[in-house]
C-alpha cells in the first residue's frame, strides 16, 4: 500500500533513533526483536496514512489485505486506525482521534529534547525589563546557543517569547519557572516549545503527558525523582543543583539511573560545564554565566553574545555520558520510575 508505505518513511524520518529495522518490519507480530519500536512506527505511520486511505475511499479490508502475507499480521493499533476505533492506551473509551494525537504529540516532544540534548546548554534569561530581555535573548541567539529558556517572572515574558519564536524559527525557545497552569498556557500560546519549572507540580507533569510541549518539572532528591517519574514526567531537571551535591550527585543518579534524562541548574558556571555533561547531564542550565547581572545592567550585549559562543561550543564540542531518550508510554504515563 502505496499510502501506507510513504507515510511510514515520514515517521521514521522523524525520529533517527528509532530502530533501522527493514521498512516493513512494523508488520511483524510480536515477539520480533523490534516489536517496540516497530509498533510505534507503524502507529506513526498509519497516523499519517489514514486521512489519505479515507480520502481514496479504501476501506479497513483494503489496507489489510494489501500487506504481503509472508510479513505476518497487521497490529490491533493499525486496525482500529482504519476502522475509525482509536482509543487512548488505558483507557477504555475516548475521542477516536486521541490515540493519533498522542502518538503525534510523543514525537513532538521527543524532537525537541532531542534539540536540547544535541545542544547541551540552555541558556535560561531572566530580566526585570521587557526590552532588556528582548536584546539579551537575541545576543544569545546570534552569539550561538540553538535553546534559550525565558522565565515567566520576567516582565512580558510571553511577548518576548513570541518574538524571538518568530525571529529565530530555527531555535527552540522555551519559558522557565512555570509554576501554574496559566503561565504554562500563556508560554505555550506564545509558541514555546518547552516549559521548565521549579518544583515537581503533579497537575501541571499530567497535564503535559500527552502535549506536544515538552514538561520539564524540578526535583531535589531521590523521592521527588521517584514521585516524578510515576506522574509521567519524562525528562527531569535537577534544582537547585549547586545544594544537593552539585556534579557528583549527577554521577550518583546516573549510575542509579542510566537512561533517565537529567538537567541540572542553579549556580553551574562555563568552567564546569564540560564536567557534568561528562557525568552523564542531558545538558545543563546556564543563566548567569551567560546573562551576567552585570552585563544586563550595562546591557552590554556583545559581551551576553561572546558568553553565549563560548557555551556552545562547549555543548557541542564536549564527549556526552549521557544515553537517555524519551521513551514512549501508553497514554504518556510511566509505569515505573527510573527506566
Amino acid at each position: 500500500m502505496d499510502f501506507y508505505n510513504s507515510a511510514l518513511g515520514v515517521s521514521t524520518q522523524a525520529s533517527s533513533s528509532l530502530s533501522s529495522a527493514a521498512k516493513h518490519s512494523c508488520c511483524f507480530a510480536h515477539p520480533h526483536p523490534n516489536f517496540h519500536f516497530s509498533k510505534l512506527r507503524q502507529h506513526a505511520a498509519l497516523v499519517t496514512a489514514l486521512p489519505l486511505c479515507r480520502n481514496r475511499h479504501f476501506s479497513r479490508h483494503s489496507v489489510v489485505e494489501s500487506r504481503n502475507p509472508s510479513l505476518g499480521i497487521v497490529s490491533a493499533v493499525g486496525e482500529r486506525l482504519c476502522n475509525g476505533d482509536v482509543r487512548n492506551h488505558g483507557s477504555s473509551t475516548s475521542d477516536s482521534n486521541d490515540g493519533d494525537d498522542d502518538v503525534a504529540a510523543f514525537f513532538a516532544r521527543k524532537a525537541t529534547f532531542e534539540r536540547i540534548q544535541s545542544s547541551g546548554i540552555v541558556a535560561c534569561l531572566r530580566s526585570d525589563n521587557e526590552e532588556v530581555a528582548l536584546n539579551a535573548g537575541r545576543a544569545a541567539l546570534n552569539g550561538g546557543v540553538s535553546v534559550l529558556e525565558v522565565t515567566m517572572r520576567t516582565p512580558g515574558a510571553a511577548q518576548v517569547i513570541s518574538k524571538l519564536v518568530e525571529e529565530y524559527p530555527s531555535a527552540t525557545i522555551g519559558a522557565g519557572t512555570v509554576l501554574t497552569q496559566e503561565d504554562a498556557e500563556r508560554a505555550k500560546e506564545a509558541g514555546a516549545s518547552f516549559l521548565m519549572s521549579p518544583v515537581a507540580n503533579k497537575d501541571l507533569i499530567e497535564a503535559h503527558c500527552r502535549s506536544e510541549v515538552l514538561f520539564v518539572p524540578g526535583v531535589m532528591s531521590p523521592s521527588e525523582i521517584l514521585q516524578a517519574r510515576r506522574w509521567g514526567a519524562s525528562c527531569l531537571k535537577l534544582y537547585p543543583v549547586s545544594l544537593v551535591g552539585g556534579m557528583e550527585f549527577v554521577k550518583l543518579l546516573k549510575r542509579l539511573h542510566p537512561s533517565m534524562p537529567i538537567i541540572p541548574a542553579n549556580g553551574i558556571s562555563l568552567d564546569v560545564v564540560e564536567g557534568y555533561l561528562q557525568a552523564g547531564s542531558t545538558a545543563v542550565v546556564a543563566s548567569d554565566a551567560i546573562f551576567n547581572k552585570s552585563s544586563l545592567a550595562r546591557h552590554d550585549y556583545a559581551v551576553i553574545s561572546q558568553q553565549s559562543k563560548i557555551a556552545a561550543a562547549m555543548g557541542s564540542e564536549t564527549t556526552r555520558g549521557d544515553t537517555s531518550t524519551l521513551k514512549y508510554t501508553r497514554g504518556g504515563l510511566r509505569g515505573r520510575a527510573g527506566t
